[in-house]
């Protein structure tokens, strides 16, 4: 998907339009523009770094759901809102936040498997750990109102041994 959204992107660009998120169709729909900052106690701060994505990577350990560890969004947090580093300063953990700039229209989620063969258990708990409604902000930080923070399940796409399969439902 992402490859597709590139290619429609190169594609389809406006050359005129210099802000990337309205330069084409993929990034009016599925274009999130993200600001990283990171931040330490001990005086360093680093320079933000803009930039737009399409999806949303995740390890499938993420989604799979876990008694007591919340929400998909609370769980999700952790792996796409914050990210740690070492400081080069000092070396200590370099809290790295991402604040959501621009909100996407559609939220595309990438789960990640660390292996080629999965269980059927472990596809059972994944399928458990994905809530019908996420809330952005329980995600990321956001600079400012964009609207609706709720997104709703709308499909699944499944690429499994060379094949994709799409799931949808229309209310």
């Amino acid at each position: 998907l992402d490859g597709l959204l590139t290619r429609i992107h190169s594609e389809m660009a406006d050359t005129s339009h210099t802000d990337p998120r309205t330069c084409c169709w993929g990034h009016e729909v599925f274009g999130a523009m993200l600001e990283e900052q990171a931040q330490c106690g001990c005086g360093h701060t680093d320079k933000p770094h803009c930039y737009s994505t399409f999806l949303h990577f995740v390890p499938a350990k993420t989604v799979v759901y876990q008694p007591g560890h919340g929400s998909l969004a609370a769980r999700l947090h952790p792996h796409l809102g914050v990210d740690t580093r070492p400081c080069p300063e000092c070396n200590s953990p370099l809290r790295q936040q991402k604040v959501l700039r621009k909100k996407p229209q559609v939220l595309g989620l990438v789960v990640i498997w660390e292996t080629d063969t999965t269980k059927k258990e472990h596809l059972q708990s994944l399928v458990a750990g994905i809530d019908m409604e996420l809330n952005i902000d329980s995600v990321y930080s956001r600079g400012s109102d964009q609207g609706n923070p709720q997104y709703e399940l709308a499909g699944v796409i499944c690429f499994y041994r060379d094949h994709y399969l799409a799931y949808f439902h229309v209310a």
